[in-house]
């Protein structure tokens, strides 16, 4: 059997795919915050806050969706 080759992953790339996964879930940025153990939900909004989605991505999306149907 042939196996995939793949990189070694670290703690901190699992740390961040456990986060981004936590958003796309739907969990609210400030339970993002404490599961991640976050000091402020600052930090975790510096680095995670292009994650959530917006009003506005979700107006967009239904445009576009609305377009190609």
């Amino acid at each position: 059997m042939k196996r995939a080759e793949v990189d070694a992953l670290g703690w901190h790339a699992l740390r961040h795919f456990a986060v981004s996964t936590w958003i796309e879930a739907g969990l609210r940025p400030k339970a993002v915050q404490t599961l991640a153990g976050h000091a402020s939900y600052a930090i975790t909004m510096d680095r995670y806050g292009h994650l959530f989605p917006s009003e506005n991505h979700k107006d967009a999306f239904d445009r576009t969706s609305e377009e190609l149907a």
